[in-house]
């Protein structure tokens, strides 16, 4: 990840240290600040079991993103992200099938709600909109939408507990949510752990630990 700031922008980024949403799937809760610019990427292997009916689904691969956000003004950004997935299929009913390629790009929208006093909860909201690649997408879902509320608590001083609540929209609107335990070694370590999940109206809920 790369942080950016123009000119004398460095008293005015909102918060004193870099907010990112990697490596974890917890949303910050909190923006950049004004005329602050930041690229943040990372990867993920991938691990999914669906149950539905008579058929299963095991889908094993990979995932790239990438992100460029821009901070407006001190609680409000922009974000630019694009993800890049390669999945098989495996375990099914019928076979396995050739590995699922997939490219989307889109733009978000994220506003800082409340700043945290050290008690109080840090609160922001983001809205996402993607778009698929078809030439790319064999099984492309149509337009995906992000609707998320994020939630960072401090407990102790080196402690925090984080949370993304909301929806995702595509080709049926799915409930997401994360919880993540971030504890401060040093001021430039930290370690985390995090459950994360959706309830899929057509295979029920799947959970996932991170």
């Amino acid at each position: 990840m790369i942080c950016l700031v123009f000119g004398t922008a460095a008293q005015t980024q909102y918060s004193e240290t870099i907010n990112s949403d990697r490596p974890g799937a917890t949303y910050s809760a909190n923006t950049l600040g004004a005329r602050v610019l930041q690229f943040q990427v990372g990867g993920d292997f991938l691990s999914n079991k669906f149950e539905y009916r008579s058929s299963d689904r095991d889908l094993l691969g990979w995932q790239f993103d990438g992100m460029v956000r821009v901070g407006i003004l001190e609680r409000f950004e922009i974000g630019f992200p694009v993800t890049y997935r390669n999945l098989n299929q495996q375990n099914v009913t019928v076979g396995n099938t050739e590995p699922i390629e997939s490219l989307m790009w889109g733009i978000n929208l994220r506003g800082n709600v409340l700043k945290s006093n050290g008690k109080t909860p840090d609160i922001g909201m983001l809205a996402e909109v993607r778009f698929p690649d078809a030439e790319m997408e064999r099984f492309a879902e149509g337009i995906y939408q992000l609707f998320l509320l994020n939630i960072s608590q401090p407990i102790e001083e080196r402690i925090t507990l984080s949370s993304s609540i909301g929806m995702v929209r595509q080709s049926s609107a799915d409930f997401v949510y994360t919880l993540n335990l971030n504890v401060q070694i040093s001021p430039r370590t930290s370690l985390f752990v995090e459950h994360y999940g959706s309830y899929r109206r057509e295979y029920g809920p799947t959970n996932f630990n991170n």
